[in-house]
């Protein structure tokens, strides 16, 4: 058994959608997983599958004797925590500071006061802002255009810091737009891709907010977790790195729109309203880094990924029509709709 092998991990925000993803395969590899969430957006459900394997602690990132009590004997703690949401930022930014920054800060101090080895953070793309060049790349200067993106930047700030204040390795991964199974669609500012299915398998039409040429870089679910587990393995071999994670590929809405038409969807309209502020137009990610410190490397097509969402969502609305206990509400609001 490797050094790294049995290593006992704390998921903040470990029942939502990218962190019960993540809990799966921390479990699957054989580590100790604890599970950090207030319930605001996660749902026990995600990972009740585990049973006793995972210890779930019901709680907030804002408070500190909580979150300090749940790192006590951590080895690497996941931050996914947070308001993930451009368009919540923009409405309520109090709110969002105070989940991702507040909160935020709160999880590297209780996990440096613990003596933790490791933080990964879920940063996101966001804090590029507008992009004045054809990829991001981790050192094109930031410019964020949200609360959210400034949000991420600061707890950027914050792994830098304490990096070097309390001698924990940091790894900040700078999510661009995460697809897959469990993705809600509630919020409105939800991933693009679950909306758009969502609605179609409600035979509603698609909302697209400007008009459809604005570019996202799609990156699956599993691909993130492949690199939250890659940098688990690189425990130990740097202080502090922020490294951009998507497919390195960029794909309009109107191309996911015909893309959703292949796999069968053909009775519907696109409503365009105007651009919401906030928005990116473009989005793409430069992952060479990633791939040379961490051997991250995407593996799942595009058109797998889009065909695997949809057969998860066709499931869920068929085994819980009328019903919120299958863990993911099913929501066919055509007014939910977004662009990344």
């Amino acid at each position: 058994m490797s050094e790294l092998s049995g290593m006992n991990c704390l998921v903040t925000g470990g029942a939502g959608f990218v962190g019960s993803h993540l809990v799966d395969a921390l479990v699957a590899e054989g580590h100790q997983v604890s599970v950090f969430d207030n319930l605001s957006t996660g749902k026990r459900y995600n990972i009740m599958r585990h049973g006793t394997k995972v210890e779930f602690i019901q709680g907030d990132i804002r408070d500190m004797s909580a979150l300090a009590q749940a790192c006590q004997g951590k080895d690497i703690v996941f931050h996914k925590a947070a308001i993930a949401s451009v368009a919540e930022s923009v409405r309520d930014p109090q709110s969002t500071y105070e989940v991702n920054i507040l909160g935020t800060g709160n999880v590297f101090e209780a996990a440096g006061a613990a003596k933790v080895k490791h933080l990964v953070f879920a940063s996101s793309a966001a804090v590029y802002g507008p992009m004045e060049y054809p990829e991001c790349h981790e050192d094109t200067p930031l410019q964020p255009a949200s609360q959210y993106g400034l949000s991420k930047l600061v707890g950027e700030q914050y792994g830098r810091f304490y990096a070097g204040f309390h001698n924990m390795q940091v790894t900040c991964l700078r999510y661009f737009n995460i697809y897959g199974a469990r993705q809600s669609p509630s919020s409105d500012y939800a991933g693009v891709i679950s909306l758009f299915i969502h609605n179609l398998l409600a035979n509603k039409n698609l909302i697209v907010f400007g008009d459809g040429n604005q570019t996202r870089d799609f990156v699956n679910v599993a691909d993130v977790v492949q690199a939250n587990l890659k940098a688990l393995a690189n425990t130990g071999q740097y202080p502090f790195e922020i490294l951009n994670i998507g497919s390195g590929q960029k794909r309009s809405l109107l191309a996911l729109i015909e893309a959703l038409r292949d796999l069968g969807f053909q009775r519907f309209d696109v409503e365009h309203r105007p651009d919401r502020r906030g928005d990116l137009r473009h989005s793409s990610s430069n992952i060479n880094k990633a791939k040379k410190l961490l051997g991250f490397c995407p593996a799942v097509a595009f058109k797998d990924g889009l065909a695997e969402v949809v057969d998860y969502i066709r499931l869920q609305k068929e085994s819980s029509m009328g019903s919120l206990q299958a863990g993911e509400p099913f929501v066919n609001d055509p007014d939910k709709a977004c662009n990344a």
